[in-house]
């Protein structure tokens, strides 16, 4: 950026492309932009239109609903001026009312999805200053919706395969599939208890839309309270709480198993179905695992293991889990040991708390 502007200014406008999320947020993103650069670009009467020709998605700032109902042709005019020209508009004393009027396009992918409407900003370092400021703003939010759009089709291509958040992760540091890390986080292993009974006596459309149906469930509940969903492996689902999520994991992870046996026993009690769920803490390395033409970003590791054993050995609408686990929430929640179990794979005896509350 040219030394015309104050060091201020310029740290102001750059940080810009990172405060808009998507498409979805770009109304109130772009409010809240207008809000931060008040004070230092002296920005206080604007509209931002989305979709320019459907005149209802529009955001207004400062005095620039005032503007909007006394000028709706004019308004629209200089709007469609800029659309047409796909740059910026400015235009000097347009009336008694309105000193000066700036309108920036919004570029989408491939065509203007929207404007910036400036009202009667305060010029006070001069005009060369002024429409400086202004086109390195038009850019820099250009520049940070096309950043916007990117991210929606990447969530839009991999949404159903990745959580949001670790897509955010991986946009940030494509480095990061390379080389995996070692987290201490919690997770939570969930199997349908009496589901191979059902499928020897339904057919096989039903038995895949039933399951899938209880898969979307148990997700929602885990995503509700912070985890995702790592994996589904036949009638089990197994979700991590820590690693790319704050909060008390443990407890999370509790919440989560508490509403998922709640619903198996509320709507799927009828039908013989039972959930048998395992929460387990500790070491565990995440990163992308496999080979050349398939790899998958997961968790591996002896508390993993750990905790489908601990799966296995639960009983139907059980929730058993590891020590470290009740060593966390034993203050808040009700535990009892249901009992000492040495595990295929595990040397040493393990002692096993059973959720009561």
């Amino acid at each position: 950026m040219e030394n015309i502007l104050r060091d201020d200014e310029r740290k102001a406008i750059e940080k810009i492309s990172s405060k808009i999320h998507g498409p979805e947020y770009l109304l109130s993103d772009l409010k809240n932009i207008l809000d931060e650069l008040y004070f230092l670009l002296k920005i206080n009467n604007a509209i931002i239109f989305i979709d320019f020709k459907n005149i209802q998605k529009q955001e207004f700032h400062g005095k620039g609903r005032k503007y909007f109902e006394k000028y709706p042709k004019l308004i629209k005019e200089y709007n469609l001026k800029s659309v047409l020209k796909n740059k910026c508009v400015f235009v000097k004393n347009l009336n008694s009312y309105i000193n000066n009027l700036f309108v920036i396009p919004i570029q989408g992918k491939d065509k203007i999805i929207g404007t910036l409407m400036i009202f009667n900003r305060e010029i006070n370092y001069g005009d060369k200053h002024d429409s400086k400021i202004i086109q390195i703003l038009e850019s820099q939010i250009n520049f940070a919706v096309k950043k916007a759009l990117e991210r929606a089709e990447l969530f839009k291509l991999f949404g159903k395969y990745l959580d949001q958040r670790q897509i955010f992760e991986i946009i940030k540091n494509p480095n990061f599939l390379k080389k995996p890390k070692l987290t201490d986080s919690v997770v939570l292993f969930a199997d349908i208890s009496g589901f191979t009974k059902l499928t020897n006596k339904s057919d096989t459309e039903f038995i895949f839309n039933f399951l899938g149906k209880i898969m979307n469930e148990c997700s929602g509940i885990i995503n509700k309270h912070n985890g995702i969903v790592d994996k589904f492996v036949g009638d089990r689902v197994i979700g991590i709480f820590g690693i790319v999520d704050s909060g008390n994991r443990s407890e999370n992870a509790l919440k989560s198993a508490v509403e998922i046996r709640d619903f198996f026993n509320k709507k799927l009690s009828k039908s013989g179905i039972g959930v048998k769920i395992s929460i387990v803490k500790g070491d565990m390395i995440y990163g992308n695992l496999g080979g050349k033409y398939r790899a998958d970003l997961t968790v591996i590791g002896k508390n993993v293991n750990f905790a489908s054993r601990l799966c296995d050995y639960a009983k139907k609408n059980e929730i058993l889990v590891g020590d470290k686990v009740y060593e966390k929430l034993r203050g808040e929640y009700k535990f009892k040991v249901k009992g000492f179990k040495k595990f295929k794979g595990f040397g040493e005896w393990s002692k096993i708390y059973k959720f009561i509350g």
